[in-house]
């Protein structure tokens, strides 16, 4: 659901509740002290959302210029779905912001890309399943006119039993119907070779960045530089693509349930954007090629 009549100066959290969450950001609520974000415990008041991530950050001349309120700010606290983050709130205090949203047991799809140990532990069929969770976060996005512009396994958190949330909006912003695109050259969509010549961003480019990611997961390998994609293209060209297949899961993949992976996926990373797929028909096919694996493994 998006509702663009949330206000969110709603969200304001006091630095009193900040800090007490904190233990006066203690050393030992840290969670990742170089980009300084923190594990809190809210006070009863907030409900089922007491746990949670703290993300201390200085403003920067967007959110000064805007008299306090960004436009990701805006996007965070407006859209509510079971595959995107819980916004809870946030705080000012002197140059800077405190950002504070659920807390995710899992942490992100890049943890776990990063640990040869928990990748073993994801089967395909699980892969398949929070490949499609954060498909309908991001057609949620799309749906509200809104590119996400920074897609990547860093932003795909994993809750219990795996279930992938979408969060990073701090470069997202919205689009409307008679100007889809944004020309901007200071960020970077995540390696499009498009967005590399044109400096323009749209919903296509979302498609490129998840399509990496649907790559990622089959191989078990994360998309750090443009190696990877080096070697999709080659093996696609020569039909080895088998090649890529994580070998910890490649003893259980169906044969159809990965062509019917490899067609969607690379139809994603397109160098003709004409070619890459709406979110629905992403979600539509790996929806099947799921039911495909599952329904190979109850039949042995």
């Amino acid at each position: 659901m998006y509702s663009s009549k949330v206000n969110p100066r709603n969200f304001q959290i006091s630095m009193k509740e900040i800090n007490r969450a904190t233990q006066n950001f203690s050393s030992t609520n840290s969670v990742d002290k170089f980009n300084k974000i923190y594990r809190g415990q809210l006070s009863e008041s907030w409900g089922n959302h007491t746990v949670v991530i703290i993300k201390r950050r200085y403003l920067d001349i967007i959110y000064k210029t805007m008299g306090g309120l960004s436009e990701a700010l805006k996007i965070a606290t407006s859209f509510h779905h079971e595959n995107i983050i819980t916004f809870i709130g946030y705080c000012f205090e002197g140059d800077e912001i405190f950002k504070v949203q659920e807390y995710a047991i899992n942490g992100s799809l890049h943890d776990y890309l990063g640990d040869k140990n928990k990748m073993r532990e994801l089967t395909w069929a699980q892969r398949l399943k929070i490949c499609i969770g954060a498909a309908r976060g991001l057609k949620h996005l799309h749906d509200g006119r809104v590119i996400h512009r920074e897609f990547s396994c860093h932003a795909i958190l994993l809750y219990e039993n795996l279930e992938a949330k979408i969060t990073k909006f701090g470069n997202s912003a919205f689009v409307s119907e008679n100007q889809p695109t944004i020309q901007d050259g200071t960020y970077s969509s995540k390696l499009d070779p498009l967005y590399k010549e044109s400096e323009i961003y749209n919903l296509e480019s979302d498609v490129y960045s998840y399509g990496l990611v649907l790559f990622e997961m089959l191989s078990g390998i994360s998309c750090v530089s443009e190696k990877l994609m080096y070697y999709v293209r080659q093996y696609y060209d020569d039909d080895l693509l088998d090649k890529l297949i994580d070998p910890s899961i490649e003893d259980e993949i169906d044969n159809h349930s990965f062509r019917k992976f490899v067609e969607i996926a690379y139809k994603c990373v397109s160098l003709d954007i004409k070619d890459r797929p709406t979110m629905d028909g992403i979600i539509k096919t790996l929806e099947e090629v799921l039911e495909i694996q599952v329904s190979i493994f109850q039949n042995i």
